[in-house]
């Protein structure tokens, strides 16, 4: 009941300061924003030093194309590059384009750059229409790629083909609930990881469901609903969201130098019981 009445002592501070509503749970975009673990315990959350200040969002380098989707080959030689762009290159039309992109493996990481190559314009061109298409092209490697890990260099954002080392797991999940799904989360330039976690393999209702958002050495950026507060997270600041037509509930907060944000409904999770969920968790 503590967390509740915290919660509500700030939603009560917010209001009388006029904070302005935040949308519904959500990724924030804007900004150049699975298995079990087994082995001996490891440090909690109150046991890890004292996180450093996050690094600045980079700014987007708009010599590249922003690539929507990296697909690797199984023997590691080739790339599936997907995004939107203009239409396919046509000699007559200056509206058209083709793509290429250069590549590089940095420290481990596959670094992608997609390029945008348009016909000559005329000295009076006429005004493009903003449509984008569906487009992919195949890019051949110098050498295999052994890897899991690849940057977008428009973003600067960095993406995951598999579950990245580093994530935290839940120890204080109800019985039964286990992890049903896993994916990398876009533009972000330190990485995000998105797990979901519930009892029911279908994932058909959502309120079933505990989705746990993973960034690494940098802001989570994401954020819920129109009520907001401060709580606590192992007596760490940590900001929770509500979003009463459907009572969904975000809690975000920071273990180390990880963003971390549960999302989760009151049809199965109270706040202090989210909040336990949230201080289960183990580095």
């Amino acid at each position: 009941m503590k967390a509740l009445a915290l919660f509500a002592a700030s939603l009560l501070l917010a209001a009388c300061s006029g904070t302005a509503p935040t949308p519904p749970a959500s990724l924030d975009a804007s900004r150049p924003s699975a298995a079990d673990s087994v082995g001996s315990p490891v440090a909690t959350a109150t046991s890890v030093v004292e996180p450093s200040r996050w690094s600045p969002e980079p700014t987007h380098d708009v010599r590249f194309v922003p690539i929507g989707g990296l697909v690797l080959s199984e023997d590691g030689r080739r790339i599936k590059l997907d995004f939107t762009g203009a239409r396919a290159l046509s000699p007559d039309d200056p509206c058209s384009a083709e793509y290429s992109a250069i590549t590089a493996v940095v420290d481990g990481v596959l670094e992608v750059g997609l390029f945008q190559s348009r016909s000559p314009r005329p000295a009076e061109p006429r005004p493009c229409d903003a449509i984008g298409f569906g487009r992919s092209i195949e890019v051949a490697l110098s050498e295999p790629f052994t890897g899991s890990a690849w940057r977008d260099s428009y973003g600067p954002y960095l993406h995951f083909l598999a579950p990245p080392e580093g994530l935290v797991e839940l120890t204080g999940l109800p019985a039964g609930w286990v992890l049903q799904a896993g994916r990398d989360v876009e533009e972000s330039p330190t990485g995000r990881w998105e797990r979901t976690y519930s009892p029911d393999a279908s994932l058909a209702d959502e309120t079933k469901t505990v989705v746990l958002y993973q960034s690494f050495d940098g802001p989570v950026n994401v954020s819920g609903g129109t009520e907001q507060g401060q709580v606590e997270v192992n007596s760490q600041p940590a900001t929770l969201y509500r979003w009463p037509p459907n009572g969904e509930l975000v809690l975000v907060w920071r273990l180390g130098n990880d963003g971390l944000a549960l999302v989760a409904y009151e049809r199965e999770f109270s706040i202090d019981e989210l909040i336990a969920l949230a201080e289960s968790a183990r580095a």
